[in-house]
């Protein structure tokens, strides 16, 4: 039984595009750190007589071999002929070798151009392209590994004057940052399981992991200051982690919607709009110039409440008020991002928003993605969305 459940966990995450790129970024990674930190440790042990350098190394190369592990079972053997097939053509440009494998891509890429239809490419660059779960894991990991040698070589620093004032202070601060990486490495494999696979790995069952609480503003950092990357798409793919953990959890029932709370921005209402709505979601006058006018029915039906909040100053108000079961929330990606983290424990779903008129301007919710949640979470009162 045990062999058949691993072998569909395997199977799961090998079919996620999201695990088997995520998978040759580790078996691309690993042998360059691998043995770039063995080779300084080596280089240090020997010029300065300490064993502890090469200890250090050890260390390191010792991850790295976790590193391709993780990435062998995440990419599989096609992932393994990917990152062989890079380090091939990275050694064929450092020794100027040269092969057909250039100029049948070129060939390929002049036919694939040729047959793509112009309106298709032009209507995909003009929409609005929401990043997915890959990015945020991938610069999750690299974070942790920074972070746990961060710990380690600070530990190996302190060591001797811990030694020299009490060896139990050495061996518990040695401990506690031992128990650290373990804790914080285990809870984010199992945040990347869960993501990539949709089964709920997560423990305690039913809770939002503190990994997830400490995690994105490293993985911001990371982002914006080293890969500049847009702050706003990797907030955009920490929603996409982020609901997939809720999925995984919502499939086993650890979730109730008895008293759900959907979670509107204000920049959604109709700019031209005279009636206040925030608060008082009653006062809409359904004119459909804006999607309130379908969402104002369902409010106060079986436990629904909808609010409309200005910030997120209101939205934590809403929320210490409603005193919500669950939370389905709209907003941009700074937004809805934040607010996933501060109303934790409670579990929310979030959907992005549409900016076709730039930032906090009329801006355009999808409403069939609130009917199919309601039909999944609330079919009792999926029957008012019929008109929608």
């Amino acid at each position: 039984m045990i062999t058949k459940a691993m072998k569909g966990i395997l199977l799961k995450i090998r079919s996620s595009k999201t695990a088997f790129w995520s998978g040759v970024a580790l078996l691309i990674i690993n042998p360059p750190l691998g043995w770039v930190g063995f080779l300084i440790g080596g280089y240090l042990s020997a010029k300065y007589e300490n064993p502890k350098y090469m200890f250090i190394a050890t260390i390191i190369y010792a991850i790295t071999w976790g590193m391709a592990g993780m990435g062998l079972l995440l990419a599989g053997p096609k992932g393994v002929a990917l990152a062989q097939n890079f380090f091939k053509k990275i050694s064929a440009k450092v020794f100027h070798r040269s092969g057909n494998i250039d100029e049948k891509n070129i060939n390929n890429n002049r036919n694939t151009s040729n047959s793509t239809d112009i309106e298709q490419n032009r209507e995909e660059i003009a929409s609005e392209r929401v990043w997915g779960k890959a990015p945020f894991l991938l610069i999750s990991w690299l974070a942790y590994i920074t972070l746990a040698l961060f710990l380690m070589a600070t530990f190996y620093l302190a060591e001797p004057r811990l030694f020299q004032i009490s060896h139990t202070a050495a061996y518990i601060v040695g401990a506690i940052f031992a128990i650290a990486i373990i804790t914080l490495g285990g809870g984010l494999l199992l945040i990347t399981l869960t993501s990539i696979t949709g089964m709920d790995l997560l423990y305690p069952h039913g809770k939002t992991q503190i990994t997830m609480r400490i995690l994105p503003p490293v993985v911001y950092l990371l982002g914006t200051s080293i890969f500049r990357l847009d702050k706003d798409k990797l907030r955009e793919s920490f929603v996409a982690v982020s609901n997939a953990l809720f999925w995984a959890q919502a499939i086993k029932n650890r979730f109730s919607a008895k008293r759900l709370l959907i979670l509107l921005p204000h920049c959604i209402q109709w700019h031209k709009c005279p009636w206040k709505i925030t608060w008082s979601i009653e006062n809409c006058r359904k004119c459909n110039k804006c999607p309130l006018g379908k969402l104002v029915d369902l409010h106060g039906k079986s436990g629904i409440s909808i609010y409309v909040a200005t910030g997120g100053t209101v939205a934590r108000r809403v929320v210490m008020e409603a005193r919500p079961t669950m939370i389905l929330a709209v907003a941009c990606p700074r937004d809805l991002s934040e607010g996933m983290v501060d109303v934790y424990p409670i579990p929310v779903y979030g959907i992005l928003l549409s900016r076709p008129n730039g930032p906090c301007f009329d801006t355009y919710l999808e409403i069939e993605k609130v009917r199919k949640f309601l039909k999944i979470f609330r079919p009792d009162v999926y029957s008012l969305t019929e008109n929608w």
